[in-house]
């Protein structure tokens, strides 16, 4: 049944039943409608089945929740209470007539939509959160503002989308948290509020741009952002890395994830794994494979494997980019990047944090300023990359080259950091590269132009002995500066270990751990079990 506001008693009351067409309060299977002119106040939780809000008030202390449908056509909420979607119900924000959101917090746990041509104005600390599991999808031509004192806030908790072709923006007094995924299939979002990102995903499809103009935009590790589209920093805007704080996830350390340490999963220790051991893990043992040989996998995923020996150069053989557990920067050390693999624009500044890590999986231009902490990295992984006319790198941290990636130096360049190559540099012909930090070589090749220079200025550098330099240029080794030649390790398979394939261990996994990865605990790994290894 459906119930409109009349305001026929005290005029303010949601609890008042003369102030409802029917003579009696609205509940959990009415319709509820308040027009324009209305004013509603709430002092105690409510649930309905449905709102129709077309430009009227409601406002207080009190809930209100609608199972079925909330339709928001203009008007506004107020008040320190909270308006929910449940997860069963749908959200429709339309219609050319602004919504106003003022102080109250709005949650939308079910199936939402923007399509108004008007404005979502913000004010009064209020707060807009998309739950897990929810969708909330601009098809619209609004925008959304703040006005007055204070800020509001936008959370992303589930799947934001954006599929409408015009610009859509949120103002400079709007955060932007997102630990869920951000989808733009068109048009451009800008945010021009602090963006934080935790655990998140942002997916630009081509022709799509995320513009990011807010002061300071934080983002940990665990995040991405892929696709064939655009990612740009306006020129004063700075986009921070901090490392991931979280406790599970795939990677290497202490935790539930996968990877090396004490935790849930496959590792070193007593289970189904690939090794020596008495089952099919890794140990040393009787089990399904050869005995002790040319390796096993420490793999911590499901797949097949060969497990063909040799000392892998990667042991993480699943098809997630981001539980590789080699990153790259020569450290030694396996751990989670902030992966940007769209097309990058910086005119602003990225800052690595202190022990975090940036990798850029584009294939480009690098453009911008960058700041790199100590222990700090960037990995350069892209198919072709070269450095932009502007560019430039600071701080106590470290760049890398990825296996898979030439990098083309164009212009005379200077660098100040640790230089970690495993793939290809080209110096063009009259260009001088000076590298002023550690160089380190492994499996690398360097390519000099006729008239161009590689001059290492670090006090200590190393290559291997698969490490080529070749040209028509000039290699130079500065006074003071020593290079170490190291033997090359190169193996057939991709992981570490004794064994032949599916070795010999008590467990149903790869390492020693209670998580996903080679650690101490319970997990699945080296032990007793039955096969015929030695």
């Amino acid at each position: 049944m459906t119930i409109i506001w009349t305001g026929g008693g005290d005029g303010t009351s949601w609890n008042d039943p003369a102030n409802w067409d029917t003579g009696e309060v609205p509940g959990l299977s009415n319709t509820v409608v308040i027009n324009d002119g209305d004013s509603v106040t709430l002092d105690e939780d409510v649930t309905v089945a449905v709102l129709n809000l077309n430009g009227g008030t409601l406002t207080g202390s009190g809930g209100l929740t609608t199972t079925q449908a909330l339709n928001w056509t203009g008007g506004t909420m107020s008040g320190m209470g909270t308006t929910t979607v449940a997860e069963t119900a749908t959200l429709s924000i339309g219609g050319d007539v602004d919504n106003f959101l003022s102080e109250r917090t709005f949650i939308n746990a079910g199936t939402g939509t923007f399509s108004s041509v008007a404005t979502f104005v913000f004010s009064g600390e209020a707060t807009f959160t998309n739950e897990v599991d929810a969708t909330f999808e601009i098809t619209g031509e609004g925008d959304f503002e703040f006005e007055g004192d204070g800020s509001g806030t936008f959370s992303n908790v589930g799947t934001f989308t954006k599929s409408v072709d015009v610009e859509t923006s949120f103002s400079e007094n709007i955060s932007f948290l997102n630990t869920g995924t951000v989808e733009l299939d068109i048009g451009t979002l800008i945010l021009n509020g602090e963006v934080t990102g935790n655990c998140d995903r942002f997916e630009i499809a081509e022709g799509a741009i995320l513009l990011l103009g807010g002061a300071t935009n934080t983002f940990d590790t665990e995040t991405r952002f892929e696709g064939e589209g655009t990612l740009e920093i306006e020129a004063g805007s700075s986009f921070v890395v901090n490392v991931a704080t979280g406790g599970d996830g795939d990677g290497d350390g202490d935790g539930d994830g996968d990877g090396d340490g004490d935790g849930d999963g496959d590792g070193d220790g007593d289970g189904d794994g690939d090794g020596d051991g008495d089952g099919d893990g890794d140990g040393v043992g009787d089990g399904d494979g050869d005995g002790d040989g040319d390796g096993d996998d420490d793999d911590d995923d499901d797949d097949d494997d060969d497990d063909d020996g040799g000392v892998g150069d990667d042991d993480d053989d699943d098809d997630d980019d981001d539980d590789d557990d080699d990153d790259g920067d020569g450290n030694g050390e396996d751990r989670k990047s902030l992966v940007i693999d769209v097309n990058f624009v910086n005119n602003g500044t990225v800052e690595v944090s202190s022990e975090a890590s940036l990798e850029l999986a584009f294939s480009g231009e690098i453009s911008g300023n960058y700041q790199i902490g100590a222990n700090g990295s960037i990995e350069f992984s892209g198919e072709t990359q070269t450095f932009g006319s502007e560019v430039s790198f600071a701080g106590e941290g470290s760049i890398a080259i990825d296996a898979q990636t030439t990098f083309t130096v164009s212009r005379n360049f200077t660098l100040d950091l640790d230089f970690f190559n495993s793939g290809r540099v080209v110096i063009e012909n009259g260009v001088i590269l000076l590298v002023n930090g550690e160089v380190t070589g492994n499996c690398d090749r360097f390519q000099i132009g006729e008239g161009g220079s590689l001059t290492l200025g670090g006090e200590e550098n190393s290559f291997d002995t698969e490490t080529v330099f070749e040209g028509e240029g000039t290699l130079e080794i500065e006074e003071g500066s020593t290079v170490t030649i190291t033997e090359a390790i190169v193996g057939d398979g991709d992981g570490d270990g004794d064994g032949d394939g599916d070795g010999d261990g008590d467990g149903d996994g790869d390492g020693d751990g209670d998580g996903d990865g080679d650690g101490d605990g319970d997990g699945d790994g080296d032990g007793d079990g039955d096969g015929d290894g030695d």
